[in-house]
């Protein structure tokens, strides 16, 4: 028999705030063992960030809006962490990390299978990405953006706003992003919007950042690709 309980997670079924606040501290889960890796995160990719604006002409208009959003989820991870205030979810549970990156990378594969085909069917078209561009949509934009979109802006959202409506906002304010950093079309803004939704409610069910990144990394490590490939 279908059990409903397979998409709740460790919560009951009516725990869940679809709309409307949620109690204090529902939507988070700052373990101690991940201070280490947070910290690690938070200072490697605002080094990067700053990096890239200074040295990456492409990545000029988009690095300060990470460094921005990088300040703001480390205010926001060490207020929960030191002084139990707002609402924040970190890497999760050390011992479901390959758990997690393993859901992460199949429920990304959808959105990856039509970049990862083009990738082999050569096209003529000129490379849209240097090496260090691709470096950084690869592996600094997904960690930086699921700090921000995932590790705080879905549990604030959901617990104030409800589950429903959190995603919901969630997902629209990251395709706008999108759309003005990267100038994507709408027909690819929707599928970010669909992405970030999945994505968050992920985040939520497992309580844990890991799930999200590993997820986001293989999305943007393959239109990357694409993108080096001038496809």
């Amino acid at each position: 028999m279908f059990n409903v309980r397979v998409f709740v997670g460790e919560l009951e079924l009516e725990e869940w705030n679809w709309i409307g606040p949620a109690p204090k501290g529902r939507w988070s889960s700052v373990l101690p063992e991940n201070r280490s890796p947070m910290l690690l995160m938070f200072i490697s990719y605002f080094i990067l960030c700053w990096w890239s604006y200074i040295n990456v002409e492409a990545m000029q208009m988009a690095a300060p809006a990470y460094l921005f959003a990088l300040v703001f989820t480390a205010v926001l991870y060490f207020l929960k962490t030191y002084a139990d205030m707002g609402e924040f979810i970190d890497l999760g549970n050390p011992s479901r990390t390959w758990m997690d990156m393993a859901l992460g990378f199949f429920v990304a594969l959808p959105f990856s299978l039509g970049a990862l085909i083009r990738v082999f069917i050569p096209t003529g078209a000129i490379a849209a990405l240097t090496p260090l561009g691709f470096l950084f949509v690869a592996l600094v934009a997904p960690f930086c953006e699921e700090l921000f979109f995932g590790g705080s802006l879905t549990p604030v959202m959901c617990s104030y706003l409800g589950v429903i409506p959190g995603l919901i906002l969630n997902g629209v304010i990251f395709s706008i992003f999108h759309y003005s950093v990267y100038g994507v079309q709408l027909q690819t803004a929707l599928w970010l919007f669909i992405l970030r939704v999945i994505l968050s409610y992920l985040i939520l069910w497992r309580r844990s950042l890991t799930v999200g990144i590993a997820g986001h990394t293989f999305v943007n490590f393959s239109s990357a690709l694409l993108l080096m490939g001038g496809g």
